[in-house]
Parts: C-alpha cells; sequence; structure tokens
C-alpha cells in the first residue's frame, strides 16, 4: 500500500491530491445516471494491514476488513486506531505491509493512487480553513482540483453547497464561517467529484442539529448511489441513525469485532468485553 505519509492539512491543500482526478476512466454515479445505466455498487478491502509508529509506538494490525457499499462506522475508545485507519484508506500513511482493493482492483502504484484518491473523498477531523475565499471561490476550486470539467465546476460547487446546507453563505468569507459550518464546507469539497469511497472522520462533531441534518443526507444519497461511506464516531445517536450500517470495533489497534445492523447498544457491549 504505497501512499505517502503527509501531516494534517486544511482541505484546500488535501484536494491538491486529486490534481491526477484527469486519469480516472472509472464512470461517475450521475454519468451513469445519464446514460441510463443502473448505479455501481462499489466495494473496499484490506488485507494484512501493518502500521507501526516508532519501534515502540502504537501499532495498527488489522487482517481483513471488508467494506461492501453502505455505511461502515470504526468504533472503539480514544487511541485505538480509528483516525489511523481512515488515513491509511486515504491513501494519507504509509502502512508497512497490507493490501487494499478497490472493486476488487489492487491499489498499487503511483497512477492507481492517484486514481484512487479522485475517487475518494476525506474529511479529517480538524479541518479548518484559511485565507480571504469566499464559500462559493472554495467549493469551485475544490471541485476544479478534484477533476470536475472546467465547464462544470460552478454548476458542481453550487451544488454540493446546497447538499451541506450553504447555499445560503455562499459569498461569506469561508473564514469566518463558525466551526461547524466550516466543517460542512470541507464536506462539500469533497462530495465535488461524485466519490466511491467516503471517508469521514467525527463528521458530526461540534455540528448543530440542522448540520447533523445535512451530514445524514449527503450520506443517506451517498449510499444510495452505491458508495462506501467510512465513518470514525464517538456519537451514539449517530451509531444509531443508520439501521442497516455495520460497525467495526477497534481496540488497542486491533479489529475485534463486527456488528451489521445493531447500532450503540451491541457496540458497547462488544467495547465492554475488550480487554
Amino acid at each position: 500500500m504505497p501512499g505517502r505519509r503527509r501531516g494534517r492539512r486544511d482541505t484546500c491543500e488535501t484536494v491538491h491530491e486529486a490534481q491526477g482526478a484527469h486519469a480516472m476512466s472509472s464512470v461517475r454515479g450521475s454519468d451513469a445516471l445519464a446514460a441510463g445505466s443502473p448505479l455501481p455498487s462499489h466495494r473496499l478491502d484490506v488485507e494484512g494491514l501493518v502500521l507501526r509508529y516508532g519501534r515502540a509506538g502504537f501499532t495498527l494490525a488489522v487482517d481483513r476488513l471488508a467494506l461492501p457499499a453502505g455505511v461502515h462506522f470504526l468504533v472503539g475508545r480514544n487511541g485505538s486506531g480509528k483516525s489511523s485507519l481512515l488515513r491509511v484508506l486515504a491513501g494519507l500513511e504509509r502502512p508497512q505491509a497490507g493490501t487494499l482493493r478497490l472493486d476488487g482492483a489492487e491499489v498499487v502504484g503511483a497512477d492507481a493512487w492517484r486514481a484512487y484518491r479522485a475517487a475518494s473523498g476525506y474529511l479529517h477531523q480538524d479541518f479548518a480553513v484559511r485565507g480571504r475565499a469566499s464559500v462559493r471561490a472554495y467549493a469551485r476550486y475544490g471541485a476544479w482540483l478534484r477533476g470536475v470539467a472546467r465547464d462544470e465546476v460552478g454548476s458542481r460547487a453550487d451544488e454540493v453547497l446546497d447538499a451541506v446546507g450553504l447555499a445560503d453563505r455562499a459569498e461569506t468569507r469561508a473564514s469566518r464561517l463558525s466551526g461547524g459550518m466550516q466543517r460542512r464546507l470541507g464536506l462539500a469539497v469533497e462530495l465535488a467529484n461524485h466519490p466511491h469511497v467516503y471517508l469521514l472522520d467525527e463528521p458530526t462533531s461540534g455540528l448543530d442539529f440542522e448540520a447533523r441534518d445535512a451530514v445524514h443526507d449527503v450520506v443517506t444519497t451517498a449510499v444510495d448511489s452505491g458508495a462506501v461511506v467510512v465513518v470514525a464516531s464517538h456519537d451514539d445517536h449517530e451509531l444509531n441513525r443508520y439501521p442497516g450500517a455495520t460497525h467495526h470495533v477497534l481496540d488497542a489497534g486491533r479489529l475485534v469485532g463486527s456488528v451489521t445492523g445493531d447500532g450503540a447498544v451491541t457496540v458497547q457491549r462488544l467495547l465492554g468485553g475488550v480487554r
């Protein structure tokens, strides 16, 4: 899994990873709809993952993790490896071993990783906006960097801002948004290329009910399009909001169990059994 290690960045920096998006040959959900074809159902698989931080530091080790289309929660105590696993799935950490496959094809080599990043969206937990750009300009720039055709950038930016409830703030300076609204803007940028894989680190943290509903709508739309949605969360309310979701429980860098459909109660029982 030859992803490069990077520090945390704001989304304007992160979206530069997608400058190779025009090499992406797979059909986006919207293109499939326009062609009258059924929407594809995507799948992500991880095998033999090992990521070590230093000689005596934290080790993330996942023998096998199957992520078919739908909602998947990564749950566990602080320091269990949720964010580290998300960063590996986003190609932002380079593990010492392991295989990542999207729709059965192994992601290996620079070209494959560029294509994979162009087909995925990652919203990290400490997302923040800098600079003087407006919300609309920020969304347009992010859409362009993610490979959206130049003549579609404006309409796509308006589409994603509407999806996250920021259409009425389009001319506001992005850096003046509240923390919760900035996270919604970050999510809008990640939506711009209609990704096959959504990787969301605590996406509802610090959000009010209206903003949470906007995130819920985005996730529901993504699932309806056949996408894989992977969410790291501590929020019991969110765990119970998606009845068909699969909850993958991590402890000390190990995957200790997976439960589909039972929500936070069963997850807490699994966590209670971890030693």
